[in-house]
Order: structure tokens, then sequence, then C-alpha cells
């Protein structure tokens, strides 16, 4: 890759007319302009965007602080999607992975400040990290989070699990006229207690809807394994296939 300098040498030309002209500056005939584009793809430049960030204090960049990308498939999704949309509006992305763990999580959130990120989206399923995150919003820094667990005033974007897994039941119950159901669900005690709760709520409010209760139907708690993301998978398959004639549908 080439250098302003080496346009500049190319061209016979300054290289502050040469930068002008690179980052569209008026003031320049189209002659100069087609002399110092020609001579960039010649020589195929490559500007620097780190360097010109510094000086900007923009870098255009958006920091994707997941909690784990290896977990299930719609975290990918939910990457995918983000990264379709920052791209649009002209910006690119940083990704990071902590895990669930509170020290990485932190360790990616500065890293990625480190590299000069305009703001960052976090993916966190603990609160361990609830005053760094406080004091990062105090001076300044731009943080959305998805399903927020923090108790502070902060830019979320969330799921209505209440009325999602409310409206599985109705429809399961009432539209396709089921009997039993399987309700593969991880036990209130999990480590994602609010999302597991909420999730029992909506299934008693739709059950109640057609005046049953949970005990009428089949549970299968399926706890999280820590460092064995699909284990919890296996035994729960293992347990529909043992009460396998019990339930006519399955909620996951």
């Amino acid at each position: 890759m080439s250098t302003l300098r080496q346009i500049s040498k190319h061209t016979d030309l300054a290289v502050s007319t040469v930068s002008e002209v690179l980052r569209g500056l008026p003031g320049y005939n189209e002659a100069t302009r087609t002399k110092v584009l020609q001579a960039a793809e010649q020589l195929n430049y490559q500007p620097n965007h780190l360097a010109r960030g510094l000086r900007q204090k923009r870098s255009g960049v958006i920091g994707l602080v997941f909690n784990s990308l290896n977990s299930v498939p719609i975290t990918l999704a939910k990457f995918a999607t983000i990264e379709r949309l920052v791209r649009a509006k002209g910006y690119g992305v940083l990704i990071a992975n902590h895990y669930d763990r509170p020290d990485p999580e932190l360790g990616a959130i500065q890293q990625l400040l480190r590299s000069q990120v305009e703001g960052m989206v976090l993916f966190s399923q603990k609160n361990n990290n609830q005053k760094h995150i406080e004091k990062f919003l105090a001076d300044g820094v731009k943080i959305v989070t998805i399903d927020s667990p923090f108790d502070i005033p902060i830019a979320d974007v969330s799921v209505d699990r209440v009325l999602g897994a409310q409206l599985q039941v109705r429809h399961i119950l009432g539209d396709c006229k089921r009997r039993r159901i399987a309700f593969v669900c991880r036990p209130p005690d999990s480590r994602r207690t609010s999302s597991v709760t909420a999730k029992l709520q909506g299934y008693e409010k739709g059950l109640a809807e057609f005046g049953q209760t949970m005990d009428d139907h089949l549970f299968i708690p399926h706890p999280y394994q820590e460092g064995h993301p699909y284990e919890h998978a296996l035994n729960a398959a293992a347990q529909l296939l043992k009460h396998r004639g019990e339930y006519d549908a399955v909620i996951l």
C-alpha cells in the first residue's frame, strides 16, 4: 500500500494538496482531482481511518460486546442484524466476547474504548459491572444494552417475555387445539432468573385463559451448565423422549 508522500512524489503535487483532494475538500480543479485519484488507484492507496479518527476524534466504529457468540443461533442473528444496520449508517464494527464473566466483560469494554469506538451495544446477563457502567455513562460513553440487567437509567432494547410466552400458550391451546404442553425451560433459580421468571409468568397467564395451571402440563427443567453450552439441550431432549406420548406440543 502507498502513502500520501508516494502519491505526492508520483504526481509532483504537495502532500497537503493530495491529502485535501482525497478527503474531498473544495478548491481544486478537475484536472488536479483526476490526477490525484488516478495516482491513488494506481498505487493502491488505502486511507488510514484510525489515524484520521484520532485526529478528528471520530473513529466511525461501533463496539459490539456479546456475552457468548457461540451459545445459540439467535445471538448470531442479532449480530447480523445490528451489523447490517450499523453499516447502513456508514459505520464499521468491532466485536468482543466475554462469555458471561465479569472480568472479561469489563476488559472487553475498556479495550473497545481504547480503540476509540464511538459507542457500543452491550449484551450482558449479569449486573456485576454496574458501577463501571455507571462511570462510563457519566464520562459520556454512549452505551445501548440488550435486555439490560442493570438497575440504572440506560438506553435499552428489551423483549416482553411475559407477553411472548402468553401468546405462545394461547396459540397452541386456542388456535392449534392441543391438549398438553411440554414446557422446556430453565428453572427460576438459574443464572438468567429475570428472563426465566418472566417466561413462567407468561405461561401461567396464558394457561389461566383456558382455566389451566402448570400442574396440568409437563414441565421439563434444563439447568445451564457452565462450560457446557449444549449439555442442557441434550438433557432436555432426553427428557422429552422419555415422556414421549404424554404431550402433543412443545414450547422451548
